[in-house]
């Protein structure tokens, strides 16, 4: 007859679920936005996928999304506060240029069936395309902006001279 010892067969269910619903990180691949977004100063703090809403699927016909959230290594200069920039990159592939385009010419406008914004955030954004993806930026912190902007118009170049 085998005993059961009910705390340590908890532990090991917790364990089980905890090892097995977590999603890994290193199990989605950082793409060379990110790396080089890396390679510049920030930290990537998360990354995971967000799937598509229909809408967006029907509209623009993305494919897929891949999330990662950032944050500064060094804080924002000239600040009597220490602020650190933190923002979100979104990698969007579409089915092609154009469709990745299209969704860039609208990319501050509210996403139906998606997470509720508000304007303040949608505006916080910036973007580029290579080839069917689409690279966006966002921050939830007005201070963040410019440095926003200037990444934004960093990681372009860089990768159209590729």
């Amino acid at each position: 007859m085998i005993k059961r010892n009910p705390p340590l067969v908890a532990l090991a269910v917790a364990v089980m679920a905890i090892w097995g619903c977590n999603p890994r990180a290193a199990e989605i691949p950082i793409g060379p936005v990110a790396k080089e977004i890396q390679a510049r100063g920030y930290r990537a703090q998360k990354i995971f996928t967000v799937p598509p809403t229909d809408w967006e699927s029907s509209t623009f016909r993305l494919r897929s999304r891949v999330m990662v959230a950032f944050k500064a290594e060094q804080p924002l200069a000239n600040e009597r506060e220490t602020y650190y920039v933190r923002f979100s990159l979104a990698e969007e592939t579409y089915d092609s240029g154009a469709d990745a385009q299209a969704r860039l010419d609208h990319l501050y406008d509210a996403t139906p069936g998606g997470p509720v914004e508000d304007e303040y955030t949608r505006v916080m954004r910036d973007g580029f395309v290579v080839d069917r993806t689409l690279y966006a930026l966002q921050t939830d912190a007005a201070i963040f902006l410019p440095e926003i902007h200037r990444l934004t118009k960093t990681l372009a170049a860089s990768q159209t001279a590729r």
